[in-house]
Formats: C-alpha cells, sequence, structure tokens
C-alpha cells in the first residue's frame, strides 16, 4: 500500500500529507484507481437486483450482502491492529464532527451583542 500511494503521490511516506491518511482512506483511493482502470461488470440477480462481481471474494461477499439489504463489515478482512486504528480513527473524526456542530450553535457572537 505505502508503495502504491508513494507513486501515485509521488511523495515519500515519511510526508506529512502521507502520514495523515488513514488506511482506509488510502484503501478506498487504491480500490478507486484499481476499478477505474478495470471497470466492474455489472450483473442482474434472478430476482432482479444489480450486483457488480470483482473477482476478489471479500468484495463480492460485501456486494452480494448490500444486494440482500445488509451492512457490510467494512473491517473484515483487517488485522486487529488496523481495524483497531481505524476504531480510533473514526472517534477522532466524530469528535471533530461534534465541535464543528457545537461551534454553529454558539454563533458569532458579534451579531448578538454588537449588531
Amino acid at each position: 500500500m505505502r508503495r502504491w500511494a508513494e507513486a501515485k503521490y509521488k511523495i515519500p511516506w515519511t510526508h506529512e500529507a502521507f502520514q495523515q491518511q488513514t488506511l482506509l482512506d488510502l484503501l478506498t483511493s487504491f480500490w478507486e484507481d484499481h476499478y477505474a482502470d478495470n471497470p466492474l461488470e455489472a450483473k442482474r440477480t434472478p430476482s432482479g437486483e444489480v450486483t457488480f462481481q470483482t473477482g476478489d471474494p471479500l468484495l463480492d461477499k460485501w456486494e452480494r450482502e448490500i444486494a440482500e439489504g445488509y451492512e457490510p463489515d467494512l473491517t473484515e478482512g483487517l488485522s486487529d491492529k488496523d481495524r483497531e486504528k481505524e476504531r480510533r480513527a473514526l472517534e477522532k473524526r466524530m469528535k471533530r464532527q461534534q465541535k464543528v456542530e457545537a461551534s454553529k450553535d454558539l454563533g458569532d457572537g458579534f451579531s448578538e451583542n454588537y449588531g
């Protein structure tokens, strides 16, 4: 993954922009590039659902689960260490979003006091 990202972004893995990426960010970008170069083949199930076959057993499993109305576990296949890292990154993003939402509720203060 590191070698792919270094080649794509043309920066060393020690660069700050690279270090700020989570594994999920890198994987998402990798698969976007992969499927841009290798488009998916759509198939229709007997019930009429459209599914995509990637050839990757895990991705095809997730696609079937989505078609059946289930939410797939997108951390499936990650090591415990990477799963924990993604959990912490998600918590950090959620806390940041809560702060943004809370600051919107405060208003700018100027209009209320001096407007």
